[in-house]
């Protein structure tokens, strides 16, 4: 969506509401298996989390795997395969549950939509 444009995914950027998004990354190193990066995104002006996206790096399988997770309307959250579920962290990556959060960033605001 923002970090990546995932061709395989249900979600797409035309779901989300138009506005300025707030974001924030989050690294995590699980075992001697990888990295993970959870990006937090909210709608300027709103206290709750829009969409999540998480990019996972294997070491030992060389590449990267990607999933992203959507706010609905009615509530419930949708990942990138289209599963729903009312807690967004029971739809995440396994490799989440044992990870270990090393750093935290802010990401700068992103615009989506018109500007005319």
């Amino acid at each position: 969506m923002f970090l990546y444009n995932s061709q395989e995914s249900i979600n797409t950027v035309a779901d989300l509401p138009l506005g300025v998004y707030l974001g924030r990354a989050s690294t995590y190193e699980f075992g001697l298996a990888g990295k993970l990066i959870q990006a937090e995104f909210c709608l300027e002006g709103r206290n709750s989390v829009s969409f999540v996206e998480i990019m996972v790096q294997h070491k030992v399988a060389v590449g990267y795997s990607y999933r992203d997770f959507l706010l609905m309307p009615d509530g419930y959250w949708r990942d990138s395969a289209g599963e729903k579920a009312q807690n967004v962290a029971s739809l995440f990556p396994p490799e989440l549950l044992s990870a270990r959060l090393i750093d935290q960033q802010d990401i700068p605001p992103v615009f989506h939509g018109s500007k005319s």
